[in-house]
């Protein structure tokens, strides 16, 4: 042992050097700056490893790591032979080396195939920008999805929102078919009542009561052909002569601008026509040879406000007729359910007036009425009026 550790018994290695400084430097340098590199390397590779324990090839690193060290400590013992001649202590440190070294390279071959398993930078870099792309279709998707969810949740409310209108515009409808049906009940039983005062005999009672019935249904169809909005004037004074203008299209002249009324004034002005043409048939114009008759109506009303009354205007020509006639004509017109309704009852409930002359060749008669009376009314109008008529009828 004492021989091993004695420097007399080997010459230092500086001998083989000439002990020339500069070049003692030079392996001595050399030496020490290699073996402080394999010192920081192992170093870091520790660091590493504790950073990152979950790399799979840790075992690896650390025998890399024993190796470098191992390394870096033959170029320490280099160095120190330079001056002591220890070199029994050097080559016990490259036989470790050499250990190490070995053991290093077995282990490493059979790692080759796992090492080359693990994807490259570039695989890793390609399958990162795959599944960003991935990702943001998914992210497209949904939010997709999510617009697709709102615009049909917007639908869903819309749709509602239609059902519970619909709904609402069924219950006013029923309520105003409720309202109309007994208002229409109430005109027939008048109509009825008033007609069999005035009628002769069963016969005249039936036939007045059909024509007065009818003119009541064709003023509801000029009403329904609208949807219930109201009627159109002219189709509705048509509807009310279609028979008359059949019979007579060449003596009947009807003018006036395109207006709308609502439903109950519909009605009204459907009986009076009706009146008039049953009476201008039987007694009147219409009776005759030659009679003619001229229905016209118009908007009027005073100089600053224009417009706002509606008149209606019949005139009945009897040319060349004797007198016994007219007096029929006459008396006629002035007496009976006929005259009641056109002088009283009508604009009463249009809040009108009307007006009838009869003179030698012929007659005439004019109905008055606020064109506030004729206008069909808004929703809103329309809703109160029905709800307040239903809560009336079902007091």
């Amino acid at each position: 042992m004492q021989q091993l550790l004695d420097a007399v018994s080997y010459m230092a290695h500086g001998y083989c050097l000439l002990w020339e400084p500069w070049l003692i430097a030079l392996h001595a340098g050399s030496d020490i700056a290699i073996a402080l590199a394999y010192f920081a390397i192992p170093a870091a590779i520790v660091i590493f490893l504790r950073r990152r324990p979950d790399l799979q090839f840790s075992g690896l690193a650390m025998l890399f790591a024993a190796f470098i060290l191992f390394c870096g400590l033959t170029h320490v013992m280099s160095a120190i032979t330079l001056w002591l001649a220890v070199y029994e202590v050097q080559g016990a440190l490259k036989l470790a080396t050499a250990l190490v070294s070995v053991a290093t390279a077995i282990v490493i071959f059979p790692l080759i195939p796992k090492a080359l398993a693990i994807p490259s930078p570039a695989i890793l870099q390609r399958s990162n920008e795959q599944l960003a792309a991935e990702i943001e279709a998914h992210e497209r998707t949904l939010r997709e999805l999510r617009a697709m969810k709102a615009e049909l949740e917007r639908r869903v409310h819309d749709r509602t929102a239609e059902v519970e209108e619909a709904n609402h515009r069924l219950r006013i409808l029923t309520r105003e078919v409720v309202h109309r049906s007994k208002n229409l009940m109430a005109v027939i039983r008048s109509l009825a009542y008033q007609t069999a005062k005035t009628s002769d005999d069963k016969g005249d009672f039936l036939d007045k009561l059909t024509g007065r019935l009818a003119a009541l249904a064709d003023a509801l169809d000029a009403v329904v052909r609208n949807q219930w909005h109201g009627a159109a004037v002219e189709d509705l004074l048509r509807g009310q002569l279609a028979h008359s203008l059949d019979t007579f299209p060449d003596r009947i002249a009807i003018a006036g601008p395109d207006l709308l009324v609502r439903p109950e004034a519909a009605q009204q002005l459907g009986l009076a026509i009706h009146e008039l043409a049953t009476n201008a048939v039987k007694h009147g114009a219409l009776s005759g040879e030659a009679g003619r008759v001229r229905l016209n109506w118009r908007l009027s009303g005073g100089a600053e406000d224009p417009g706002t009354a509606f008149v209606l205007d019949w005139q009945e020509d009897w040319p060349h007729r004797p007198a016994p006639d007219r007096d029929a004509a006459a008396t006629a017109a002035h007496g009976g359910f006929g005259t009641m309704l056109l002088e009283r009852a009508v604009p009463t409930a249009l809040r009108g007036r009307a007006s009838r002359e009869i003179g030698p060749t012929g007659m005439s008669y004019r109905l008055e009425v606020p064109l506030a009376e004729l206008r069909p009314r808004d929703a809103k109008e329309q809703e109160e009026r029905i709800n307040a008529a239903f809560a009336a009828d079902t007091a």
